[in-house]
C-alpha cells in the first residue's frame, strides 16, 4: 500500500529549489520504505530552468508557462499577468493557445502525481484552479493522457478549491496548528517548571 504523507511536498535539495519532489511511503507488511519521486522527470522537457535543473513543470504550467507560451517577459507580478492572459483567452487567439498549452501541461503533471500517489481525488487551488476552470477540457485531456488508466476504472476527480486566495493560507495554518495542537505537538513542549516555595 502506498500512502502519501500529509505535507509530503518538500524541497529536499536546496540547489533545486523550484523542483517539485514528492515523498511517498511504501508499506510492505512491517517494512516502511520512504521513496523520493522527482515530478519533473515525469513531465517536463529538456529545457533548462532558472533553478539549474531541466524539465521543471513550471516551464510549461502555471504563471511562467502561460507567460512564456504567449511570449510575454517574466517580469513584474507574474500571477497578475497570468490572470490577464487567462481573461483574454476568449478574445485573443495567442492567449487562447497559451492557455491551452499551459492547461495541457497542468493536466500531464497532475497525471504524473496521480500515478505516483493513487489518490481518491485531486484538489486544485490558486492559478491551477483558475486554469482548470478556464480550460477544463485541455486539463482533462493532458491528465487522462498521462494517467495510467489500468489502475482505475474511473480516474480520480479533479476538484477546484472553493477557498480561492485563502486556500494556501488555510493549508499553512492547519500545518501550524498540527505542530502545536496535536498530541504529538503538545508532547514536544517542555514541561513547565515546578516552583517550590
Amino acid at each position: 500500500m502506498i500512502e502519501a504523507r500529509r505535507g509530503a511536498l518538500h524541497r529536499l535539495d536546496r540547489r533545486r529549489e523550484a523542483t517539485l519532489e514528492l515523498i511517498v511511503v511504501v508499506r510492505i507488511q512491517n517494512i516502511v520504505l520512504p521513496i523520493v519521486l522527482v515530478v519533473q522527470d515525469c513531465i517536463g522537457g529538456s529545457e533548462p530552468c532558472r533553478c539549474g535543473s531541466v524539465g521543471c513543470w513550471e516551464l510549461d504550467a502555471g504563471a511562467r508557462g502561460l507567460l512564456r507560451a504567449v511570449g510575454l517577459p517574466e517580469e513584474g507580478d507574474r500571477m497578475v499577468r497570468a490572470e490577464q492572459v487567462i481573461a483574454a483567452a476568449g478574445t485573443d487567439p495567442g492567449c487562447g493557445q497559451a492557455l491551452e498549452r499551459a492547461a495541457g501541461a497542468l493536466g500531464r503533471g497532475i497525471g504524473a502525481l496521480v500515478n505516483a500517489q493513487d489518490p481518491e481525488a485531486v484538489g486544485l487551488s490558486g492559478l491551477a484552479a483558475e486554469v482548470y476552470e478556464a480550460a477544463p477540457d485541455a486539463v482533462r485531456a493532458g491528465y487522462l493522457a498521462t494517467l495510467m488508466r489500468f489502475r482505475r476504472v474511473t480516474p480520480p476527480v479533479l476538484l477546484p478549491s472553493t477557498l480561492g486566495d485563502l486556500g494556501a493560507l488555510t493549508g499553512a495554518s492547519e500545518l501550524v496548528f498540527d505542530a502545536f495542537l496535536t498530541p504529538r505537538g503538545l508532547g514536544s513542549w517542555p514541561a513547565p517548571e515546578r516552583k517550590t516555595a
